[in-house]
C-alpha cells in the first residue's frame, strides 16, 4: 500500500501497540497531515511515570484522554484541515464514532490497519525504554491482553492494510531465501495472514530454520578451512545454497 493510495482528508490508524502507526502517521504528516496522537497526550501529562500506574488507572486516562482527542479532531475539520489520528482504534465501537464526527464534517475517513505477528511485535515493544511517546513501555501482560483483545476491522469499514510478515522480517539474502523456501515453501505465503492463530507456530518453525541455516553455514566455513575450497563448494551445491 502506498500513501498515494489514499483519498481522504481524515485517516484513521488501527493497530495494536508496535505495529507500526507512529512510524506512517510520521510519514503522513510529513505530506501536510496534522497528526493527533494519544501516546503524545499521555506523555506530556504522566510521563514515563505512566507505565507505572495500575491497570485500571492507565485505563481510564487512556479514555479520557481519546474522548479529548475526538473533540479536537471536530474542531480539525472545522479548520478544513487534514488529520491523521495515531491510536489503537482497538473497538468497533470508537472507529465508529470517529467515523461519525468526519462524516457530519462531509468527510468519509479512511482507516489504515497496521498488521504485525505477535512475536514481532513483541520483539519491538520489549526494546523500549520510556524515553518519550513514541517510547512508551508496554509489558508483555499489557500487549497479549491487546491482542486478545483488538477487535479488527470489518469488510464494511472500507480499510486497506498495510500487513508486515516473519518472511520479510528474515528475507535477508537470496541463499537465505532459497533455502527458507526450500524447508517450508507454504511459509512464505501463509505468513501474509498476520493475524492468525497460527503465527506463534510459524515463529517458532522459522526461529529453528534460522538455527539450522546458522549451523549449516557454520559447518561449511569449517569444511572451508579444513578441506580447502573444493570441500565447500561441494557443500553449497548439496544443499543448493
Amino acid at each position: 500500500m502506498n500513501n498515494d493510495e489514499i483519498d481522504s482528508r481524515v485517516v484513521l490508524m488501527c493497530g495494536i501497540s508496535g505495529s507500526g502507526k507512529t512510524y506512517y502517521s510520521r510519514q503522513l504528516e510529513n505530506q501536510g497531515y496534522r497528526r493527533l496522537s494519544i501516546d503524545e497526550q499521555i506523555w506530556g501529562r504522566y510521563g514515563s511515570g505512566f507505565a507505572d500506574l495500575p491497570p485500571e488507572r492507565r485505563k481510564e486516562i487512556f479514555m479520557d484522554v481519546t474522548a479529548e482527542l475526538f473533540v479536537r479532531l471536530g474542531e480539525m475539520l472545522e479548520n478544513g484541515e487534514k488529520v491523521v489520528v495515531d491510536s489503537t482504534m482497538c473497538k468497533r465501537i470508537k472507529r465508529d464514532y470517529a467515523r461519525n464526527i468526519c462524516r457530519k464534517h462531509g468527510v468519509e475517513p479512511a482507516i489504515i490497519y497496521m498488521t504485525a505477528p505477535l512475536p514481532v511485535l513483541w520483539e519491538r515493544l520489549s526494546g523500549r525504554l520510556g524515553n518519550g511517546p513514541d517510547d512508551l513501555i508496554v509489558s508483555h501482560s499489557d500487549l497479549m491482553s491487546y491482542f486478545e483483545n483488538f477487535e479488527a476491522p470489518m469488510p464494511d469499514e472500507n480499510y486497506m492494510v498495510f500487513k508486515q510478515t516473519l518472511y520479510e522480517k528474515y528475507n535477508q539474502s537470496p541463499a537465505y531465501v532459497r533455502f527458507f523456501q526450500k524447508q517450508s515453501p507454504q511459509l512464505a505465503y501463509d505468513t501474509d495472514d498476520c493475524m492468525s492463530v497460527h503465527d506463534d507456530i510459524y515463529w517458532v518453525y522459522a526461529s529453528a530454520i534460522c538455527l539450522r541455516f546458522a549451523c549449516i553455514t557454520a559447518f561449511c566455513n569449517i569444511c572451508h578451512m579444513v578441506l580447502g575450497q573444493e570441500t565447500r563448494k561441494h557443500c553449497h551445491q548439496q544443499l543448493d545454497l
